[in-house]
């Protein structure tokens, strides 16, 4: 599944409503290690290179498919 796949729903929709013709690879590399372990990760990249969406992007996703019970 790709990294892509892995985000919910809303966020596939904000992907598309931006017309992004696909994610950076900072993105990629992100949502790899954030649905895939439970690791910690720091973000290095360029400024405007997707970092924000990289690490915001799989935890809003994991929050809207695994709420907190409290």
């Amino acid at each position: 599944m790709s990294a892509f796949e892995k985000y919910s729903p809303f966020i596939r929709d904000y992907i598309y409503s931006r017309n992004w013709d696909s994610l950076r690879e900072v993105q990629i590399g992100a949502a790899e290690v954030l649905f895939g372990t439970e690791n910690n990760l720091l973000l290095t990249s360029s400024t405007a290179s997707g970092k924000t969406e990289a690490a915001f992007f799989p935890i809003i996703s994991r929050l809207y498919d695994d709420p907190p019970q409290t």
